[in-house]
């Protein structure tokens, strides 16, 4: 019971904590092209409202793996607008190098994870693989 009732509160600690960098992502300058894509997809996430509401069905409360997965969609969001070179481009790329920090402040490794996430293949014209980026 003990083990449960610890599991529990870590995951709401956790939950609490990525809430956090994401409020802080939403409330950067000029975040709104980044808080609803434009472009959605069914199958990837694109936009801060998508990893928002992933969050909420907990899709990221899986200890490491919650944290490594909540990154990934994190960095896709930005790196997206950066590989299609639209005309949010420079503004993702700004955008992404504090998400990094905020990331790396928790474990570099997640800030890593982010600079590197790269939407799929067929994701950058429309199409897309899946909701969350979990492979």
């Amino acid at each position: 019971m003990a083990d449960d009732a610890e599991k529990a509160a870590r995951r709401e600690k956790h939950k609490k904590r990525m809430n956090k960098i994401l409020f802080k992502c939403w409330n950067l300058p000029d975040a709104e092209p980044f808080q609803d894509s434009s472009h959605p997809s069914c199958h990837e996430v694109r936009d801060l409202t998508s990893v928002g509401q992933n969050l909420d069905k907990g899709v990221y409360q899986h200890g490491r793996s919650g944290w490594e997965l909540y990154a990934k969609d994190m960095g896709i969001v930005y790196n997206w607008h950066i590989i299609r070179r639209g005309k949010y481009s420079s503004r993702a790329k700004a955008h992404l190098d504090k998400v990094v920090g905020f990331f790396s402040k928790v474990d570099p490794i997640l800030g890593e994870l982010v600079s590197k996430s790269k939407p799929s293949d067929d994701s950058s014209d429309g199409g897309g693989k899946k909701q969350s980026s979990s492979s």
